[in-house]
């Protein structure tokens, strides 16, 4: 009995580490990613020559401002991840949407040239790994 209580204390002690890897490492992504969308705007899918649609331009930066936003949130939930729950399995199933998301534009215009193609299946794998760590953790 006590072997098992052993087990289960260094089981989920693991499972905790494991978690803390895949958030930082997703704040990390996300800040990169967030970085360049704040510096570029809309020139980052527009020709040098072309200046970025106001539309555009406004739209990228605020997803560049929520995802810088999440980023924190990742890194905040990967330091206090002992008083994290719920919020561990909302993370992943944001990843795992946006993932979905990716999948809808596929079917809709077709599939991106690399490294962007690759994106897609990171999210998934990273949303479907933090909810099945986090249910292993409980």
């Amino acid at each position: 009995m006590a072997q098992a209580r052993e087990h289960s204390a260094v089981s989920s002690f693991v499972m905790t580490n494991i978690l803390q890897i895949l958030l930082v490492l997703v704040a990390v992504i996300c800040t990169g990613v967030s970085q360049m969308l704040l510096r570029s705007g809309g020139k980052l899918f527009q020709a040098a020559t072309d200046s970025p649609s106001m539309g555009l331009d406004n739209l990228l930066r605020f997803f560049g401002g929520f995802i810088l936003g999440f980023a924190i949130l990742c890194a905040w939930a990967a330091v206090r991840i002992s008083e994290q729950g719920e919020l561990i399995y909302v993370i992943g199933t944001v990843l795992f949407l946006a993932a979905l998301g990716r999948l809808l534009s596929r079917k809709t215009v077709g599939v991106p040239p690399p490294p962007r193609g690759l994106f897609m299946w990171g999210e998934f794998v990273l949303g479907t790994s933090i909810i099945a760590v986090q249910y292993l953790r409980a």
